[in-house]
């Protein structure tokens, strides 16, 4: 099954919307993570309804824990865009193909078509944006990835 993921950064909110799997996300475009390692504590919460959710764990982290956008291309992260973008995927053929051995098989049949609509991105230096393409190579389930409607990856 091709799955069709379509992300979009519009006014400072990220949508998702994958048709397949009924998701429809529309977040501000804000990730709380592990400054470190980058690792993704929250999508789309404030620090004060992060703090809310999780009340021991802020108190044990809120040092390690940095709130960013991920799709600023004024302040783009090659890194923390594709793992957003790579953690919706999973949402998606997870809701799509619920249980761990169907979803095993789901990544050997299912192809996700990206569609990455981000303004800005074409202004972004060449290194930028090579370095966001290669870990976008390294998504399962690839079929193809356009940004701006040109194609990144794929057929």
């Amino acid at each position: 099954m091709v799955v069709d993921l379509a992300a979009q950064v519009k006014h400072g909110r990220l949508l998702i919307k994958v048709p397949q799997a009924k998701l429809d996300v529309n977040i501000p475009d804000v990730v709380a993570c592990v400054a470190s390692t980058k690792q993704i504590v929250a999508l789309g919460q404030t620090e004060d309804e992060v703090k809310a959710e999780s009340p021991a764990r802020w108190e044990r982290d809120k040092d390690r824990i940095e709130f960013r956008t991920a799709f600023d291309t004024d302040d783009f992260d090659a890194e923390l865009a594709a793992s957003v973008l790579s953690y919706f995927a999973v949402k998606a053929q997870s809701r799509i193909r619920p249980g761990l051995l169907v979803r095993a098989i789901g990544r050997i049949v299912d192809r996700f078509n990206y569609d990455l609509r981000l303004p800005g991105y074409e202004d972004l230096p060449a290194k930028t944006r090579a370095r966001f393409v290669r870990l976008l190579r390294a998504f399962p389930c690839v079929y193809r990835f356009s940004i701006n409607g040109k194609l990144a990856l794929g057929r």
